[in-house]
């Protein structure tokens, strides 16, 4: 005979747990920095994703598609809506806890190209921008 537990639910009414708690705990775990970041990012003006380039990187020659498969790639990495990201932004700032090797290598799954983890220090330096650069250059070589 099973005992009565008050702490626990009955089978019929246990729920998974809600993603919402997830985001608070992570607000909770942000660093000062990163806590601040994401308190500018949120009040910053939304950028739709067919006006970033228009917005950021028209008449610079890097192909349209480039900054729009990054900011997909990331969003799926990252899993949250980047519309408020400048190429300015820097990641590695931003999300502390995110591997930024597994970003690299993502992205090159992507643009089929090849991003070592020495290019880091010398031609990548954690922004939006250094990303999207980086990458068209490796796509015109």
């Amino acid at each position: 005979m099973q005992e009565d537990n008050p702490y626990l639910a009955p089978p019929s009414r246990a729920r998974p747990p809600r993603l919402r708690r997830v985001g608070l705990l992570h607000r909770l775990t942000m660093t000062p920095y990163e806590s601040f970041l994401r308190d500018a990012w949120a009040k910053r003006p939304k950028t739709p994703r067919d006006k970033f380039y228009d917005r950021f990187y028209s008449g610079s020659g890097i192909d349209q598609a480039i900054p729009r498969r990054l900011l997909d790639a990331l969003e799926n990495a990252l899993g949250e809506s980047l519309d408020a990201l400048h190429p300015s932004d820097n990641l590695l700032f931003g999300f502390e806890g995110v591997n930024f090797a597994d970003i690299l290598y993502r992205l090159e799954r992507v643009f089929a190209v090849q991003l070592p983890v020495e290019t880091i220090p010398v031609e990548i330096d954690g922004t939006v921008d250094s990303l999207i650069r980086a990458i068209a250059r490796r796509l015109d070589a």
